[in-house]
Parts: C-alpha cells; structure tokens; sequence
C-alpha cells in the first residue's frame, strides 16, 4: 500500500505518518510539503504507480483554496483523496466535500478515530466529521485545549503551556511559537520541558502523539494566557 501525504509542516506528517502504518502489513510513504510537491510527485509516475490513498493539508503552500483539490483529481480521479486539516469549520467541510473528496479530517481528531476514518475511506465510504468535531472558541478556553479533555496529565499543564503545545501540534518550530506567544524561544523551550515532563515524554514527537490520541486541541486561534 502507498500512502501520499502533503503537508507543509514536518511534524505533522510525522503524526500522519504513525497512524497511516497501521492501516496495512506494508505501507510506503511519499512525503510532499506543497501542492506542487503533490502534483509533481502524480506526474512523474505512471497510473499504476500512483498511491492508493491521498492526505492533503488544506492550508499548505499552493493550495489556494479549494482550487488545489481539483488539480489533483485532473491527475487521479479514481485515487481516495482525503482533507487532513487544522480547519474545522462545518462550512469548510461541506464546500470541500463537493470538490470530489473521499474525506475530511480535523487535525484534532484523536489517533484511533483517525485510523477509523482512513479505513472506512479506504472501503469505499465518504467520511465527514461529525458535528461533535466542529469546534469553535466558544468552547475553548484553555489555550487550544478542549475543556471537554482536561483530565489525566493534560490537567497539569498550566494555561501556557497548553498554548505552547497546541502550536507544536498544529506543526510550529520554536522560533514560531515564540513569534506566535511574544515569548522568547528560551522561554518557549522551557515550557516545552514542562510539557515534556508532565506527559511523560522526551521528545516532541511524542507530545504531539499524545496530543493527538487525546484529542486535546482545536484549530481556533490561541488566545493570550497572560
């Protein structure tokens, strides 16, 4: 089985790249980090090498809108394409479900429902989020955490530390979280170490995995913590 996953954040294909592993014995994965990448990779190979099932980031260089969705059916119109995105707007959803797409996933699903989705895909069904997945900052409260989730370790992080790690998450470097926060990078990678500590992690890989499997963020806008 071969996967194609574009993304222009590594961190997120790497979250990706864990969970599409499982869906069969052998899975090869081609990486993109932009729509072009995505094109270019559908061009160079021969039908019968195209992958059996497409991950796209709505938000990646090239896209332009929904506009990118429709260049890659023009090259494959018989290949599962599924949306992987931090939008989570029920608008959205539905404007690129009438794009011809297989799918649409929040990045704030958790691990295992991910899996769920890719597989119902991969037999044959079109997956959409249920209205439960459609979050706005109404509901969050915490820095990108789902108050809903606040519970086991995600409860010891402190509000910032929650804004730090919902920004890892979504796929941004040190330098852009403390961009992001007005914080200085030192004090990114501080927070970063409690988040480490308090999840029982060493690296942040495994803090967005954990992340992920809980399904603690959202895609609204992080608010400051103070």
């Amino acid at each position: 089985m071969k996967v194609l996953i574009a993304d222009d954040h590594e961190l997120a294909r790497e979250g990706l790249k864990i969970y599409v592993r499982t869906l069969a014995e052998k899975v090869e994965v081609v990486e993109g980090q932009s729509l072009h990448d995505a094109l270019a990779y559908l061009k160079d190979q021969p039908r019968e090498d195209h992958p059996d099932l497409i991950l796209l980031d709505l938000l990646m260089p090239g896209m332009d809108g929904l506009i990118g969705l429709d260049a890659v059916r023009k090259l494959n119109a018989d290949v599962p394409l599924v949306v992987v995105s931090a939008i989570d707007d029920e608008t959205k959803v539905a404007s690129a479900l009438r794009h011809d797409i297989q799918g649409y996933i929040p990045k704030g699903m958790t691990g295992s429902r991910l899996i769920d989705a890719l597989r119902q895909v991969l037999a044959g069904e079109v997956y959409r989020p249920p209205p439960s997945d459609m979050r706005s900052s109404a509901n969050n409260g915490q820095g990108g955490m789902a108050a809903s989730d606040r519970s086991g370790d995600g409860a010891r992080l402190t509000p910032r530390e929650k804004q730090v790690l919902n920004l890892l998450v979504h796929g941004l470097s040190n330098k852009e979280i403390a961009r992001q926060l007005d914080l200085r990078e030192v004090t990114i990678k501080a927070h970063l170490g409690g988040v480490f500590r308090k999840l029982d992690v060493t690296n942040r890989t495994q803090a967005v995995r954990v992340a992920l499997d809980n399904g603690w963020f959202d895609s609204a806008a992080v608010s400051d913590a103070g």
